[in-house]
């Protein structure tokens, strides 16, 4: 190989020109291991597939265990990274993680490949590069979502000295710790939001919350979600409509993961196409028909400093409390009726009735204060968890952006 190049951004003290290698000349490849089903038991020796590989992190929530008279396959060791290979969803494929701690009696499973390296920091953050991206992409089965082992052993890199990739790979360590950590705290508030939302709206057949606020007491009421909001279809246009400088239409894309409106592919259309009420600041925006139906039902509070209106495939709910009733919708009673009441299974066409909406029954506090009181604690609870995901993928993006300054 006589291709060489040289990174952007390099520690001090690093020079010259990093050269070409085949993958297969500077680590080592093992194989997973083939069980069946007759071979799974509670305890035994655990095999790691990718389920176990959540963002770049190994996780033991979903286990599979295998006797061990079944095992014919290397145990996985301190430093190994193991890679997806083979998935029914081609996005997984290249997935990977670094074994950071000693794992006695576990192994990979058949659909992972398990690389071994004297720099596996280095290997990690390689695997996270574009490069490998584009090598996954030329090497993709035509059918089946896989890379071989045998396409894997042979793509090519740029690498630098065994020094520089110590430096990098011990930078890059340090990276993904700081992610993982403020991953950990996003996911800690994410969990303390779903144990509030639990104790602070009644459970099914009860009409007290088992938490409240001081100074507020009494069962709650049974309303339908008509008596609490007003329910608006959304606007239709066509694409003869579309101007890049008119009034924003809102539409499930500008829902974020945290319930947030965020600028996302944004629409504009032209003012004479608009013949609906703009939406005002403190609506409830909601997906109401969507080609996945777990999109179905998704929603957030609108903050916008703009004319806006929401898309046809959506709703907007009015309402004097909307802090309140938005919280409630992430309650158990709005999962339950979107699991209900929308049609279509996982990945298909979902649908959600505004007359169903109209027709359900919730719980609400008798007085307008103790609502207020609810809306504002998740309120809080709500932009501290937005502010957390915002640093997730700020960092995501400083990585993203070190990797390709710092790899050739």
């Amino acid at each position: 190989m006589n291709k060489q190049q040289e990174p952007r951004l390099r520690f001090k003290g690093f020079t010259g020109a990093w050269e070409e290698n085949v993958l297969e000349e500077v680590v080592n490849f093992f194989s997973g291991l083939t069980y069946s089903p007759n071979d799974v038991v509670k305890n035994g020796t655990l095999v790691l597939r990718s389920s176990n590989v959540q963002d770049n992190q190994i996780t033991t929530e979903d286990n599979v265990f295998v006797k061990e008279s079944a095992v014919n396959c290397q145990n996985v060791e301190v430093g190994d990274v193991i890679v997806v290979v083979r998935n029914g969803s081609r996005s997984l494929i290249g997935k990977h993680a670094i074994i950071k701690e000693k794992m006695p009696n576990t192994v990979i499973g058949a659909f992972m490949t398990g690389v071994r390296s004297n720099q596996p920091d280095f290997l990690n953050a390689l695997l996270d590069s574009y490069k490998f991206n584009q090598e996954i992409e030329k090497n993709l089965g035509a059918t089946i979502n896989q890379i071989t082992t045998g396409a894997f052993r042979k793509m090519e890199f740029s690498l630098p000295s065994l020094p520089e990739q110590t430096h990098l790979g011990l930078f890059f360590r340090r990276l993904d710790s700081q992610i993982a950590e403020s991953r950990a705290v996003l996911e800690k508030s994410r969990q303390l939001k779903k144990a509030m939302l639990a104790k602070m709206f009644p459970a099914n057949g009860e009409k007290i919350s088992k938490i409240r606020f001081k100074g507020f007491e009494g069962e709650w009421e049974c309303r339908k979600f008509s008596d609490v909001a007003e329910l608006r279809r959304g606007l239709t246009y066509s694409p003869l409509d579309i101007s890049p400088n008119g009034i924003r239409v809102l539409r499930s894309s500008n829902i974020d993961e945290e319930n947030y409106i965020e600028k996302n592919d944004d629409v504009f259309v032209c003012e004479r196409a608009v013949n609906i009420p703009l939406v005002q600041n403190g609506d409830i925006l909601i997906t109401a028909a969507n080609g996945s139906s777990r999109l179905v039902g998704k929603h957030a509070i609108v903050q916008s400093s703009m004319p806006t209106v929401h898309g046809g495939f959506m709703l907007l709910a009015k309402t004097e409390n909307p802090y309140f009733l938005n919280a409630s919708m992430s309650s158990s009673w709005y999962l339950d009726f979107i699991r209900i009441f929308v049609a279509g299974g996982n990945g298909a066409i979902g649908n959600l009735s505004i007359g169903d909406l109209n027709e359900q029954e919730i719980l609400i506090p008798k007085t307008p204060e103790e609502q207020t009181a609810i809306g504002n604690f998740f309120r809080q609870l709500d932009e501290t968890i937005a502010l957390q995901s915002a640093e997730v993928e700020k960092l995501n993006q400083l990585k993203k952006g070190l990797l390709a300054a710092m790899l050739v």
